[in-house]
């Protein structure tokens, strides 16, 4: 499958809502992975924005 395309199965951000949602996966997501270390999260932000806007 192609990195940079929504899969099939994936519903399209349309609404605040949607997007807040996302947003919250992602964050829990690397949270999981990074437990309580300081990152800076500047650049998943950015990304987050860059997608976000694809998709709305």
């Amino acid at each position: 499958m192609d990195p940079n395309k929504r899969p099939d199965d994936m519903v399209r951000i349309t609404t605040p809502e949607l997007a807040q949602a996302f947003i919250d996966e992602q964050v829990t997501a690397i949270r999981e992975q990074i437990g309580d270390k300081k990152v800076l999260l500047w650049p998943f932000l950015a990304a987050s924005t860059a997608l976000l806007s694809r998709r709305c």
